[in-house]
């Protein structure tokens, strides 16, 4: 290094460690200089947020029907209800008695029904709850308490009771992943298989 360089580069140095230990040094005296009433409270608990029923931006209807698409403006999902309560500021549904059918590229993947269910329009996630029943267009058939469709994850999670039939062969299980078709399927916690005569 050159001689002249060194000795700027020992002064930035300086400069450098002199400003850290001023900053240091300020923040401490400034930390000890705060009475002890001016200690941090905790957060108030802010209410959860309104259910469809509570916001103003909800409506409820008897019977109703609705549908996603793709980018591509295919047909993705596709939901009928007894009731459906619309909340619009959050872009959600909850929905009594749902059927409908999944679809995978413009075709018919699987259909289903179940006690209730929710759509999240943002999430774009379809949840059915209760008695849930899912049919494949090659004739898997999915029952289990609880099933999740992502379309951003292009997979349904199924979980309670989970029971997936095909011909003679039943599987049970705790919880289920699979793509639409029931076709690649993973099994999780207390598998059985059943085949009947």
């Amino acid at each position: 290094m050159y001689p002249g360089l060194r000795g700027i580069w020992l002064v930035l140095l300086g400069v450098l460690v002199g400003a850290f230990l001023a900053g240091t040094a300020a923040f401490l005296v400034k930390e000890r200089a705060l009475p002890p009433q001016a200690a941090v409270q905790p957060a108030k608990e802010t209410p959860p947020p309104a259910s469809p029923k509570e916001s103003s931006s909800a409506v409820q209807m008897e019977g109703g029907q609705f549908s996603g698409v793709d980018e591509k403006g295919r047909k993705q999902w596709e939901v009928r209800a007894q009731v459906v309560s619309l909340d619009t500021a959050r872009e959600r549904a909850t929905l009594q008695n749902p059927v409908g059918t999944l679809y995978r590229e413009g075709k018919v993947a699987l259909t289903f029904r179940a006690d209730q269910g929710r759509v999240d329009m943002q999430a774009r996630e379809v949840e059915l709850v209760g008695n849930v029943q899912m049919e494949s267009s090659e004739g898997r058939r999915l029952h289990a308490r609880k099933v999740t469709w992502s379309e951003k994850a292009g997979k349904i999670t199924a979980s309670g009771e989970v029971r997936l039939s095909e011909g003679k062969l039943t599987v049970r299980a705790d919880l289920l992943e699979s793509d639409l078709e029931l076709a690649r399927t993973r099994l999780v916690g207390n598998v059985h298989v059943e085949q009947s005569e």
